[in-house]
């Protein structure tokens, strides 16, 4: 699927799919105020940054065959993922 380098094209696609869940949460904001449940409705946030976090983690390991720095590629997309959600849910 990829070899030990990726370009630009493969990781904003990467990093596109793994924004799928987003959409979903979106899709609940529009049902339902989350900002308004208070801790319940960054909880359910919480839940999907760690669902994109972790798909998107999970394929750059694979693809850069970087077994051992898992967490080192899921921190940078936890922020960015954070800020989706922020936006979303505020």
């Amino acid at each position: 699927m990829c070899e030990t380098q990726i370009d630009l094209y493969r990781s904003t696609s990467i990093l596109g799919y793994a924004l799928l869940p987003m959409v979903f949460l979106a899709t609940i904001a529009i049902v339902i105020d989350l900002k308004n449940l208070g801790l319940i409705g960054i909880s359910i946030g919480g839940i999907f940054i760690l669902w994109c976090t972790s798909t998107a983690a999970n394929i750059f390991v694979s693809c850069l065959r970087m077994k051992d720095q898992f967490w080192l590629a899921a921190y940078p997309l936890a922020l960015l993922y954070t800020s989706f959600a922020l936006i979303t849910i505020f």
